[in-house]
């Protein structure tokens, strides 16, 4: 899924994949993690990358608004999506995730964080010296760290559009009929951006047989 319009093209990136995913097209399946390779850091690189996890941010708030138990319920802690922006000698962490706000006028929206979570790294290849040895260490931990969560977002999308009866019609308690509907219309905007008219308009016949037999 293209967000505002834009393309990104990160230079790694881990998407969900695999026989599970099938119910989903392969455009709009959650970007968990991604990086960038920079020969000098810039100040829109940030933004930049926080591109690349828009999509499966948008997917993160429809779960939550999907399966909260009551209004004030906290979005779940798995809800962001880690990313790097790396360089030969080593690499910048960052946290992007989506954030309920009060407006000045009153109203609620959502925004999109991004978040330096460490710098710590910044030096982590570098080679020769006993202290860099064990901040290498260090950082190849933060990377298993990062793995092992994406991992976990990936599980608890997975088993929410699985629930959807929209988009898979393996039994469930289903979701509300509100995210079914704002789901099926992310999906078919990904095969429509990925040029599968075929599928569009079969579904729209389909949908339309559905509403003419219920006026029935």
């Amino acid at each position: 899924m293209r967000p505002f319009n834009t393309v990104p093209r990160p230079d790694f990136a881990v998407r969900a994949a695999g026989p599970a995913w099938k119910h989903f097209p392969e455009n709009l399946r959650p970007v968990l993690f991604s990086a960038d390779a920079k020969l000098e850091t810039r100040d829109r690189d940030p933004a930049q990358i926080a591109m690349n996890s828009t999509g499966t941010l948008i997917l993160f708030i429809l779960m939550y608004l999907d399966t909260r138990i009551k209004p004030e319920g906290r979005i779940s802690g798995e809800c962001w999506i880690p990313a790097l922006i790396y360089h030969k000698w080593g690499f910048t962490a960052y946290a992007h995730y989506p954030k309920l706000v009060l407006e000045e006028d009153g109203n609620w929206s959502w925004r999109f964080v991004s978040r330096v979570l460490t710098k710590a790294f910044d030096s982590a290849w570098v080679e020769n010296e006993e202290e860099e040895s064990s901040l290498r260490m260090r950082g190849l931990n933060a990377l298993t760290i990062f793995r092992a969560h994406a991992s976990l977002a990936a599980k608890s999308l997975l088993e929410w559009t699985r629930n959807n009866r929209s988009v898979d019609d393996t039994p469930g308690a289903g979701t509300s009929p509100e995210g079914r509907q704002v789901l099926d219309q992310l999906i078919a905007r990904a095969h429509w951006e990925a040029g599968d008219y075929e599928w569009v308009f079969k579904k729209a016949k389909e949908v339309s047989e559905t509403a003419s037999e219920a006026e029935n």
